[in-house]
């Protein structure tokens, strides 16, 4: 995942900073690459997108070959995004 050079899309429900009508609505991050540094066995970091609070459990999406984005990690939020990766 950290050199995958893949578009990857953070996907979640905010419950904070968006307006009221807007919770419980899917939010995504626009896709791009977001640049990932292995930090631990299965933890990821990067100085991108961050997720709203109320996202930490979205997946993070990565996309294909075949143009379909997938779940690739968890998304566990923080000062710097952190992500685990899925098994």
């Amino acid at each position: 995942m950290a050199a995958s050079g893949r578009v990857e899309s953070l996907i979640g429900y905010p419950v904070e900073v968006v307006s009221e009508n807007n919770r419980g609505r899917m939010h995504a991050t626009l896709p791009g690459n977001l640049g990932f540094t292995q930090v631990t066995n299965r933890g990821f970091q990067h100085d991108g997108d961050r997720g709203y609070p109320g996202m930490s459990g979205g997946p993070l999406c990565v996309q294909f070959t075949n143009d379909t984005y997938y779940p690739a990690a968890v998304y566990l939020g923080g000062s710097a995004p952190n992500h685990r990766a899925s098994d």
